[in-house]
């Protein structure tokens, strides 16, 4: 037995259907906005958290902040820092509309400290650190661009994610030198 409610409720979704079934001659555009333009020269530091009013990404953890040294429109360098190590790899990327794409090469190299120069007490333990490098298998890595109070953040990964702000501490010019000056930049090439 039909009730007088559910009468009026197909009533009107039948009416709804017939409206969404109605073509119009409307056209939409969807302009796609693209945040990212240039990347050369500059440094973004990564790291689990966004501070969204100051739109810095920060962390206080081991092993878990990076920086990305966007060399020039095509080469980048990544260091990723932990405690008393770093690792260094490069690679090349290109933008495609909010995404950058980065491709990193098989070739690493590592800067460990060496722990036996704490506890030496006759002063000749040499060297504070050692100097690797390694072969890895190559991966990608995705970084999508997201805004904050007018300027680009991005945002890495799925299940550990990081998010990147541009760095206004250390110029980019500082970071190669110091790569230079230990050898590690050669050792990349």
């Amino acid at each position: 037995m039909i009730t007088l409610r559910n009468l009026l409720l197909s009533i009107f979704f039948i009416g709804l259907i017939a409206c969404n079934t109605k073509t119009s001659n409307l056209k939409t555009e969807v302009k796609k906005v693209t945040l990212i333009k240039n990347l050369a020269g500059k440094v973004y530091f990564f790291a689990p958290d966004l501070d969204t009013t100051t739109c810095e990404a920060f962390g206080a953890c081991d092993c878990c902040t990076s920086n990305i040294l966007f060399l020039n429109n095509k080469d980048f360098v990544t260091i990723s820092y932990c405690v008393t190590d770093q690792q260094i790899a490069k690679g090349t990327y290109h933008i495609d509309n909010d995404k950058v794409y980065l491709q990193y090469d098989s070739l690493k190299v590592d800067i460990e400290y060496n722990m036996e120069t704490e506890t030496d007490t006759t002063g000749k333990v040499e060297p504070e650190y050692f100097i690797r490098t390694q072969k890895r298998e190559a991966n990608k890595v995705v970084l999508t661009a997201l805004t904050c109070k007018g300027q680009v953040n991005f945002k890495a990964g799925d299940k550990e994610i990081s998010y990147g702000s541009l760095d206004k501490k250390t110029p980019i010019e500082d970071h190669i030198q110091q790569l230079k000056s230990l050898g590690i930049w050669y050792k990349l090439k």
